[in-house]
């Protein structure tokens, strides 16, 4: 069986709990180049000085867009947030911004 962990947004910083949950991939964004890599690296020779074959423990990593990986799920964030409040006997108007904030949406034409 194949397992994951996913962090909407940036997740760099978790990887040490990632590693501890023994998850084959880790699918987050923004991941930084050195930390990243050093990250993988300690974890394999860790993973070696325990007698791990290979890159044991070291999940595969996945980089997405950090807006496209937190839009899909922020429609059930509202409603789950408004049905808390209503809970409680608050009444709150929610919404979800429709203005995309990715900066990875430019395009330049070719010649």
């Amino acid at each position: 069986m194949t397992t994951a962990a996913v962090l909407g947004g940036s997740g760099d910083g978790y990887f040490d709990a990632v590693r501890a949950a023994d998850v084959d991939v880790y699918v987050t964004s923004d991941l930084r180049h050195h930390p990243a890599s050093e990250l993988r690296e300690r974890a394999e020779f860790e993973a070696r000085a325990a007698g791990a074959p290979g890159p044991a423990g070291t999940p595969f990593l996945v980089d997405t867009a950090h807006y496209a990986s937190e839009w899909p799920w922020l429609r059930y964030a509202v409603e789950d947030l408004a049905a808390a409040l209503a809970a409680d006997g608050l009444a709150v108007e929610a919404r979800v911004s429709e203005l995309v904030t990715d900066p990875w949406t430019g395009q330049v034409p070719s010649r």
